[in-house]
């Protein structure tokens, strides 16, 4: 069996791997992500990287394998020969659909839906899905069989449950990531929900409001942030893209919820998109702004961060482009009410707060007051739980990939192979 990573090596994100059988009469590739585009120009120029036979002239490949929605893992799916299928799990394929509808693009095709227990046999190179815990609900690794030899790819994880280790027997080779491979770091989802729980019930005594910045799709974080509104009696206000999210996910909220509209989003404007804002159950924004004890969900959302607050017209809206904009959000904000008791429990890596638009976002929360809690746990594994993975899955080699710190991985075990990008490597 040979691998050739396309793309990945030295870097976070934009993963493209390609397994081929020794005989070529196989090959299939892992993931087909984007570039990351630079944290301050989101509009960044598209990602060009052309793949024979995946990407252009007669196909090649016999499938294409995600591990999960986010961009940096699938970005470049629509670019793939509409001959060659799309492997994936349920949960991801739903959550692309309802981003897909939002944001107007054109939905995927030739998508086959796997979960962990299925195996899928192409000409006698078998791909086994397992499941694993990553702020992406539904992500799942893949174990490749070939030639005599087995490829564990992790894509990105947060940690494996025991029982899957023990299933996974022996592994010929082992395609890591290591995004965090040199942070130490012991917080969990748990130390999030307690820590957030105490701050609501400070502010709850101030008749404060909480506003949590995090992204809409990680599951783990919005869970414990609904347990921790229920936990100290505070309602959560939600827009219609995180309402459909759950529902695509499955996942129930626990605490007292209201759904509001932000400004801009109109019926017609996206006739997708309408069927997810259900306008009988939109609170209205007089209603919204008179709740005591109502936690606001703030989202990213393709670079601009948008905070909702209720007001008497449709809500506000802060983008943070221009300084025009800036200053008019700060002067609506400031006629409606004071924010001193009030918080921002800042949910997202520190990494956005060196762009623009987080940091002149950062800067009006703390120039009306608003006080501002970090409390965020990556959804990758730290160094401690990789090397503990690493060595209790005892590959015969070990790959980094999706790091910029893949020496560091020679600390953590012995046998260890540096590919390039573009280079072919076949598994002894």
């Amino acid at each position: 069996m040979k691998i050739t990573i396309h793309r990945g090596v030295g870097q976070i994100g934009g993963n493209i791997v390609e397994v081929a059988a020794n005989d070529q009469k196989t090959k299939i590739i892992l993931d087909c992500g984007r570039n990351l585009p630079p944290l301050d120009d989101p509009n960044a120029p598209e990602d060009n990287i052309e793949i024979k036979g995946l990407t252009s002239g007669i196909s090649e490949f016999d499938a294409v394998f995600v591990t999960h929605h986010h961009a940096d893992h699938c970005g470049l799916l629509g670019r793939v020969n509409n001959d060659i299928p799309i492997y994936m799990s349920g949960v991801t394929n739903a959550v692309l659909g309802v981003v897909a509808d939002f944001i107007d693009a054109r939905p995927l095709r030739g998508v086959e839906t796997v979960e962990q227990g299925d195996e899928i046999d192409l000409r006698g190179m078998r791909i086994l899905p397992i499941k694993v815990n990553h702020s992406a609900k539904g992500a799942l690794m893949y174990l490749v069989e070939a030639d005599g030899q087995r490829l564990l790819y992790t894509g990105d994880f947060s940690d494996v449950d025991e029982e899957d280790f023990i299933a996974l027997g022996s592994v010929s080779a082992m395609l890591c990531e290591g995004t965090n491979v040199e942070v130490l770091n012991d917080d969990t989802e748990d130390e999030v929900l307690t820590k957030t729980e105490k701050i609501m019930n400070e502010t709850n005594k101030t008749a404060g409001e909480v506003f949590v910045l995090c992204s809409t799709t990680n599951i783990n974080r919005i869970e414990a942030i609904d347990l921790a509104c229920k936990n100290s009696k505070r309602e959560m206000a939600i827009d219609p893209f995180m309402n459909a999210i759950l529902q695509k996910v499955g996942y129930e909220m626990t605490c007292d919820m209201r759904q509001f509209l932000p400004r801009g989003i109109k019926r017609g404007d996206k006739p997708r998109m309408d069927k997810y804002v259900t306008y009988k159950h939109i609170v209205p924004a007089r209603e919204l702004a008179a709740t005591k004890n109502l936690t606001y969900m703030v989202r990213q959302s393709m670079g601009d961060f948008l905070i909702r607050l209720g007001g008497e017209k449709s809500g506000l809206r802060f983008e943070g482009k221009t300084p025009s904009e800036f200053q008019d959000f700060r002067r609506e904000v400031t006629e409606r009410k004071p924010f001193s008791e009030s918080k921002l429990v800042y949910s997202i890596w520190r990494g956005y707060e060196k762009t623009v638009y987080t940091g002149n976002f950062l800067k009006l929360c703390r120039d009306l007051g608003l006080g501002v809690e970090y409390l965020h746990v990556s959804g990758h594994v730290y160094r401690k739980m990789l090397g503990e993975t690493i060595n209790r899955i005892s590959p015969k080699t070990l790959i980094p990939i999706h790091t910029e710190s893949a020496e560091a991985f020679t600390k953590l075990y012995g046998n260890v192979k540096l590919l390039d990008n573009g280079e072919t490597w076949s598994i002894e």
